[in-house]
């Protein structure tokens, strides 16, 4: 396998374990609802992209039963937690240099990956050729920009300086914050049939 340069959130740093949680968190129930509509079922063979603290891929694991086969790949997979699974396997693969095999996965899933990749068009097509015919490819990646705070909506939306400095630092690692609008898009454009899409907005509040 190639090593590659670590992008802006690196699984080495010492916040990384806490993110992880984070992420799954807020993530996890939407992700599994948007994968449990793919029809996933015993005996498929699935690719988590990327797959941080590797809840989904747990989860997926359950899913397709021993008949079936889960391949957890990420940059750095330190934080994904070990399994006694015999149907998990994880590996240590960078999406954008190393090989996938082609025609190999039923359905294919990554979450907040591509958007910190340069090469994410690419990236796509890789996936795309990876899987079978008929496969499900689901890519859930952020629209930072589409709704900014307004107050003249809401006086309780406002602006973080916090907020603005992450997307400032983001853009200079090469991030896209508008990449997940596009996917519906890079889908049709990659060929693939059945395309959907769905925005989640999730509001924060506090006591």
């Amino acid at each position: 396998m190639s090593i590659a340069t670590p992008y802006l959130l690196d699984n080495s740093r010492t916040q990384a374990a806490q993110r992880m949680r984070v992420l799954a968190r807020l993530y996890d129930e939407p992700s599994r609802r948007a994968l449990q509509a793919t029809g996933i079922a015993d005996g498929w063979n699935c690719l988590e992209v990327g797959g941080g603290g590797g809840s989904i891929a747990h989860w997926l694991a359950e899913r397709v039963a021993l008949r079936g086969s889960v391949l957890c790949t990420d940059i750095d997979p330190r934080h994904v937690t070990a399994t006694a699974r015999a149907n998990l396997r994880i590996e240590r693969h960078d999406i954008t240099r190393d090989a996938l095999p082609a025609a190999r996965f039923d359905l294919i899933h990554a979450r907040l990956v591509l958007i910190h990749i340069p090469e994410r068009v690419a990236v796509i097509e890789r996936l795309v050729n990876a899987l079978k015919p008929g496969g499900w490819l689901v890519i859930e990646d952020f629209d930072a920009l589409s709704m900014l705070p307004d107050s003249s909506l809401n006086t309780h939306e406002v602006q973080l300086a916090a907020g603005e400095a992450m997307r400032k630092y983001m853009d200079r690692g090469g991030t896209d914050p508008r990449f997940g609008r596009s996917l519906y898009g890079r889908f049709r454009a990659a060929g693939l049939t059945e395309v959907s899409a769905e925005g989640r907005v999730l509001p924060n509040s506090c006591a």
